[in-house]
């Protein structure tokens, strides 16, 4: 779209090797509103991510 629009929440999924979800967290981009065609690098971490952890999935959050 031309417009403007608010920064969705990113959802940060840990999948154990069965592929079963073992944590997740919401991250809110550093940027509130983005402008048409924007992009916005973001970056979040986790101090001790659980051993079992064995794939990674970013999407936008629900509701976003």
């Amino acid at each position: 779209s031309g417009a403007e629009m608010t920064a969705p929440r990113v959802l940060v999924k840990l999948r154990n090797a069965a592929g079963r979800d073992i944590l997740q967290w919401t991250y809110q981009l550093p940027e509130p509103i983005l402008a048409p065609g924007a992009k916005v690098p973001f970056e979040t971490s986790l101090a001790d991510p659980p051993g079992e952890a064995r794939n990674l999935e970013v999407t936008f959050a629900p509701g976003t």
